[in-house]
Formats: C-alpha cells, structure tokens, sequence
C-alpha cells in the first residue's frame, strides 16, 4: 500500500492533463468568439398556390443588403410518388429568364431561391420556398 501512494507522477500524466486543460480552454474561448461574431442567418419563406396537374415555380428574396446562403422547398397537401422537384437554385431576381429570376452565375452572390415543382395531384397544393440569408 505504500509503494502506491508514494510512487511520483510520470511525465505523461502531467503532458495529459495540461492538454486537456488547454483544449477545454480553447473550446470556451472558440465558443464566447462565435456567439459574438455570428452572422445571424435568416429563413424568409414564398409561399405560392400550385395548380393541379401543372409545374409552378417560387422564389423567395432575401431582404435588401443580404444574400442566400441555401434553400430549399416543401410541397404541401396529399404527396405523390410523382412529385418532382424540377429546380431548386441560388438565383437573383430578373427579367431575362422565365418565373423572374436569373440563376445565379459562378462566384456572383444571389439575393435569392428559385424553385420549380411539378405536382401530378388532381388538386391545388401549397409550395413553399425556403431562403436562408446572411
């Protein structure tokens, strides 16, 4: 019982815990910064009416001064196994292409999220076009 508790404290053990303490420190310095620093996205949401039978296409803005970040949609109401989702992209809005918008080229920043959907239902259903902005 002596030999344990007079035996010294090897080298490792001390390299250890000074690791230890200096990744947990780390960790609550990384997570005061980044509640500071955030960006604080934003989801802003389209919602438009979607015929029977018919594709349809939404797109949600992001308010002026931000941009998108992702997007996405969800078709409300009786779903199908031919539901499809025809497009969904970073765009901006526009004329030149059809629905208002214009997709957003390589390296530009969209201010926007385009979506187009097919609903097969006999009835009208919601679609909903997601936009997360920062």
């Amino acid at each position: 019982m002596q030999r344990l508790i007079a035996r010294r404290t090897s080298p490792a053990l001390v390299v250890a815990c000074v690791a230890l303490l200096a990744a947990l420190g780390g960790t609550g310095v990384a997570a005061v910064e980044r509640t500071t620093a955030s960006v604080n996205p934003r989801v802003y949401v389209k919602s438009v009416n979607l015929g029977a039978n018919s594709t349809g296409a939404a797109i949600a803005l992001c308010p002026r001064g931000k941009f998108a970040t992702g997007g996405g949609a969800y078709l409300a109401g009786t779903q199908s196994s031919d539901d499809h989702l025809v497009s969904s992209e970073p765009a901006r809005p526009g004329t030149p292409a059809q629905n208002g918008f214009v997709p957003a080229a390589n390296g530009t920043r969209s201010a926007g999220w385009h979506v187009t959907f097919y609903n097969p239902n006999a009835s009208t259903r919601l679609l909903s076009v997601f936009v997360v902005c920062a």
